[in-house]
């Protein structure tokens, strides 16, 4: 039987180990094979020495044994922090590919926190190339912050080290970079206890709503300026951005929770509260409200980015 990846590092591992694990979902979810559904690793079932086993739902006597998150984390150590999660057909059609980083060496984001980064690039083309000529509407989208259409309307244009990015892409399309499924890191995300930020560069739309479901319901961001095209599905996991309090009104109608970027000047209103990063100083790492319905909170309002630049400037 071919057990895919990292499964044979992780046969030795006891069942009552797995079943102590603390997961942000029940553990039957992962242990019982029918439950298996759309997870990438090919499950391998075991009879158990001491059945029956009850996981309080039912009792069994077979288990599904999966990676540990320890031999994961062991593995990624050992080769890189930074993964290839999928790739495939963006909203548009065209490739496009998911890398995670910050597994291992952490981000230094100061607004976030360390935090998995999860970014959203087109496979054909350098990262600075398609911001320069436009191409980045593949993984964009409408975005208003795109260089090219900030660069029209005066908006604060988006601040992603696209340089960086470019080196990331070439790191991958030189095969440097490995491959883990989302479900693998889900579990090293819930191991490691770090959030994963959906998007850190690139609109979530773009990828396929099941790879962020399984990356499980654990802490983490996840924004689209997509919400009226995308898929329903991603409501689920992402804030729908707008910029208007006209926008969010559309936006609860249709099902999002929303993160609002106060352009207009009126703060926060019923059901909305002020970024905590702004008002408080707390992380996204340690926040956790944008999260899309993977949490029932209130809305998110934030300043603009070009209002914040100025106040810093002026401090």
């Amino acid at each position: 039987m071919d057990r895919g990846p990292l499964l044979d590092s992780a046969l030795h591992t006891a069942h009552s180990r797995l079943y102590s694990r603390r997961y942000s979902y029940p553990p039957e979810s992962r242990l019982i094979g029918p439950i298996w559904g759309q997870q990438s690793l090919t499950p391998v079932t075991a009879t158990l020495a001491d059945k029956p086993t009850s996981l309080g739902v039912e009792t069994l006597t077979e288990l599904t044994l999966i990676p540990s998150a320890s031999a994961i984390i062991d593995h990624a150590r050992k080769l890189n922090t930074t993964y290839e999660i999928w790739r495939g057909p963006g909203m548009d059609g065209t490739p496009v590919v998911l890398l995670a980083t910050g597994i291992i060496t952490k981000s230094t984001n100061g607004k976030t926190g360390p935090m998995i980064q999860a970014y959203i690039l087109r496979q054909d083309m350098k990262p600075i190339e398609a911001v320069n000529s436009g191409a980045d509407v593949a993984i964009c989208g409408d975005c208003p912050f795109r260089p090219i259409i900030a660069k029209q309307t005066g908006e604060a244009s988006c601040y992603v080290n696209t340089g960086w990015l470019t080196g990331l892409w070439e790191s991958w399309r030189a095969g440097r970079v490995p491959t883990i499924s989302a479900n693998e890191l889900g579990i090293i995300a819930i191991e490691l206890g770090m959030g994963i930020r959906h998007g850190a560069y690139g609109d979530p739309a773009h990828v396929p709503v099941s790879i962020w479901a399984a990356l499980g319901n654990n802490r983490g961001t996840s924004y689209t300026h997509q919400w009226r095209v995308a898929d329903i599905g991603l409501a689920q996991y992402a804030m729908a951005s707008v910029q208007s309090v006209v926008e969010a009104n559309e936006a609860h109608a249709a099902g999002w929770r929303t993160y609002r970027v106060d352009k207009e000047n009126v703060g926060a209103g019923d059901g909305e509260v002020m970024c905590p990063e702004q008002t408080r100083g707390v992380q996204c790492k340690d926040c956790g409200l944008c999260a899309g319905n993977r949490i029932q909170a209130k809305n998110i309002v934030i300043t603009p980015i070009d209002k914040r630049l100025k106040k810093q400037r002026a401090a």
